[in-house]
């Protein structure tokens, strides 16, 4: 599968968005994230990394949040996916 990124911009400091476009025949995404320190909490949409997100059509926001060992410091990122399909019209 390919997955596009674009439009990276900063909501507030700790907070980053990014929007992607999928085939619309995509039905689940498994997102898995690399912390800067092992010892840092990730979660995705609250879960443990590695759980499937099932795909809404239209739009599905994903979320990504980072925490300190002592969680003193969060950090959040936002996906956004949209699924599309190409259609072609004929006219015979």
């Amino acid at each position: 599968m390919f997955v596009q990124f674009y439009s990276h911009f900063k909501i507030f400091k700790k907070s980053f968005c990014f929007q992607g476009l999928l085939a619309c025949n995509t039905n689940k995404l498994l997102v898995t994230p690399t912390p800067p320190d092992v010892k840092n909490v990730v979660t995705v949409n609250g879960d443990k990394p590695g759980t499937p997100t099932t795909l809404n059509v239209g739009s599905t926001n994903i979320e990504i949040e980072v925490t300190s060992e002592d969680g003193s410091n969060k950090q959040v990122c936002c996906f956004v996916f949209l699924t599309y399909c190409d259609i072609i019209i004929s006219f015979l």
